[in-house]
């Protein structure tokens, strides 16, 4: 039997400090993500035009383990990236996805208050 010592709980951080991914970003780049494999799942299921879901699978695995790694990201390449998938988000309305279409716009828009609080 291995016998290891227990871990020390994880203390939560103290009141007024900000948590990094900010939650309104992080948020809304998980349902995006999984709104885009769903689509992707949902064009697959047609035979003929499978390959039309291929854009959106990408982008939402990419969401996904931005989302996953969020924490172990620079603040600044984070923010970048998370531009960059808002617009990406955008754009995936071209394939019938307008929730991510909706979880893009929020993610544009609340980035200047996540800039400052990073």
């Amino acid at each position: 039997m291995d016998t290891a010592p227990p871990t020390a709980p994880i203390a939560p951080p103290p009141a007024g400090t900000p948590t990094w991914p900010p939650t309104m970003i992080a948020v809304p780049m998980l349902v995006s993500g999984i709104c885009n494999v769903l689509t992707a799942l949902g064009w697959g299921s047609t035979c003929l035009l499978a390959f039309v879901g291929l854009p959106c699978l990408a982008l939402g695995i990419v969401e996904l383990v931005t989302y996953g790694n969020g924490a172990s990201f620079d603040r600044r390449a984070y923010l970048d990236r998370a531009k960059l998938l808002g617009i990406l988000a955008i754009c995936s309305v071209l394939f019938g996805n307008v929730p991510s279409l909706v979880c893009g716009i929020v993610i544009l828009t609340q980035l200047p208050a996540a800039r400052t609080q990073a």
